[in-house]
């Protein structure tokens, strides 16, 4: 999920949009669904000595995934980063991570 935070230094997902690269979503949703099924198709499960995944055990992992995420955002925001760009002027495209 890094991803999404460094697909630019400066600017927040916010200003990017989230939706911005397709390719990256569907990444994300593929690697997301071989990860779960690694965990929970038997036969995957057999082949990689995996076992089911407790409620708890996804939630703890959502817990350490969140500062991970935020904290980057956070302090891209907070540097000035929210401020919208004028796309049209090439001294904004150069300053965003060139």
């Amino acid at each position: 999920m890094n991803v999404l935070n460094f697909r630019s230094m400066r600017s927040p997902w916010s200003t990017i949009g989230f939706a911005s690269n397709p390719w990256v979503l569907l990444a994300i949703a593929a690697t997301i669904g071989l990860q779960f099924a690694a965990v929970y198709v038997p036969f995957l499960q057999s082949a990689l000595h995996t076992v089911p995944l407790r409620a708890s055990d996804w939630w703890l992992m959502v817990a350490v995934a969140i500062p991970i995420f935020t904290v980057p955002e956070l302090v891209k925001y907070l540097r000035g980063g929210h401020r919208v760009m004028d796309t049209n002027s090439p001294r904004s495209v150069a300053q965003d991570d060139g």
